[in-house]
């Protein structure tokens, strides 16, 4: 019942409970909340996995209401204010590209921090396409390019970045690895399985590379998994200048060892992070190597297969030994 600017509801014969009317609030003179974007690039090289994290991103956002922009080729567009290459991303075109390989919206190393104008155009464009969070995805370099951005956005965009490094070598719990690792390494177990019979079959040593810049985890996962004959990472040299001869010494006392069983064949895995480790001098050329953006020697024109390769051969030579080996990158 209504009584003096009151609703009464009765409860009982003997009293009733009085509610003061609350009236509805009034939207009228007050701007509707703008509408959230989330931004996501991915840096660096490619990696297993990249398609699975956009597309989880992706679906958690859109369910939350978000909308989400693709940033193709990580800061290379954006860095220069470019703010065509991006394309809506939703449910239905992401999942199922977590089947796919490489990166739906593609990848670069371009480095944004290196000219205080480029980082002002990538906050700037992110701000102009309305976007309030950014994920990235990439490895150190591409953290450091996300930290720099929002510290220059000086809060008007909210980044998290999502580690992307197949070499595993963040300080993670020991039963966390991160993204791409282990598909990494079943891939890898597989090549040199196949490799070990092949060697066998014709008598032969291989040298295998792995990827690994500056931690030697996939290898070590690839030839323990495998049964690699031997397995060399940069960490066994550390505190130290890893010299070339070390190396070779290494791996001719192995191809030693196994002729005295009487086997001729042999696989040795390689982290690839032992030619960023090798005093330059040993290594002809290695400073006129080329780099990346960031400065970081592209470890894939240092052919360190080949240098072992001869090294080792010369090596055996200086014993009156031969053997025939063949260096897969």
């Amino acid at each position: 019942m209504w009584s003096r600017g009151r609703w009464c509801i009765p409860r009982s014969p003997r009293r009733s409970v009085c509610r003061r009317r609350i009236p509805r609030p009034s939207c009228e003179g007050k701007a509707m909340t703008e509408r959230k974007t989330l931004a996501i690039l991915v840096g660096g090289g490619p990696a297993p996995g990249i398609n699975s994290v956009i597309g989880a991103a992706v679906i958690r956002a859109r369910l939350e209401a978000v909308d989400v922009l693709g940033v193709r080729d990580g800061f290379e567009w954006i860095m220069q204010g470019d703010i065509d290459h991006v394309t809506p991303l939703d449910i239905g075109e992401v999942s199922r590209i977590h089947f796919r390989g490489g990166s739906y919206i593609g990848i670069s190393r371009a480095n944004p921090t290196k000219d205080p104008a480029h980082l002002d155009n990538a906050v700037l464009a992110l701000l102009r396409l309305n976007v309030s969070q950014l994920i990235t995805i990439g490895g150190d370099d591409t953290a450091y390019s996300a930290m720099k951005l929002e510290e220059k956005a000086a809060g008007r965009l909210q980044v998290v970045h999502v580690p992307k490094t197949i070499d595993n070598d963040l300080d993670l719990p020991p039963s966390v690895d991160t993204f791409g690792f282990q598909t990494a390494r079943h891939y890898g177990v597989e090549i040199v399985k196949n490799l070990m019979v092949d060697a066998k079959t014709t008598s032969r040593w291989y040298l295998v590379i792995t990827m690994g810049r500056g931690a030697g985890h996939l290898a070590v996962g690839i030839g323990k998994a495998a049964g690699a004959t031997l397995t060399l990472i940069p960490e066994e040299f550390t505190g130290r200048r890893i010299r070339l001869k070390s190396v070779v010494d290494t791996l001719v006392g192995a191809i030693i060892k196994r002729l005295s069983y009487g086997r001729l064949d042999g696989v040795a895995v390689v982290a690839e992070g032992l030619a960023l480790g090798i005093d330059p001098a040993d290594l002809e050329g290695f400073e006129e190597v080329e780099r990346d953006t960031h400065g970081n020697v592209r470890i894939a024109e240092v052919n360190i297969g080949e240098i072992l390769k001869t090294a080792v051969q010369k090596r055996l030579k200086e014993f009156g030994l031969k053997a025939t080996i063949a260096a897969k990158n």
